[in-house]
């Protein structure tokens, strides 16, 4: 994800959208409130690699799901 994009602020109206650092979930296993960002391909480049390696990728979720199961769920 880092190496795709450019994440930044998102900005609506053209008034950038701001970020509450402070504004978490509560409770044993706090983590950031939903909060929008704007993600930007790199480059032409990039964004050429991401067209390429999406043909080229396995759509089959029964087929992605079969190499990823593990040697012992293989055997039944």
């Amino acid at each position: 994800m880092l190496w795709v994009f450019d994440i930044g602020y998102k900005f609506e109206n053209g008034v950038r959208q701001d970020i509450d650092p402070l504004a978490m979930t509560q409770g044993f296993n706090s983590r950031p409130m939903p909060f929008k960002a704007a993600f930007r391909v790199r480059g032409a480049e990039v964004q050429e690699v991401i067209v390429r390696e999406w043909q080229m990728a396995v759509k089959d979720i029964g087929a992605v799901l079969e190499n990823v199961r593990s040697p012992i769920d293989r055997k039944t």
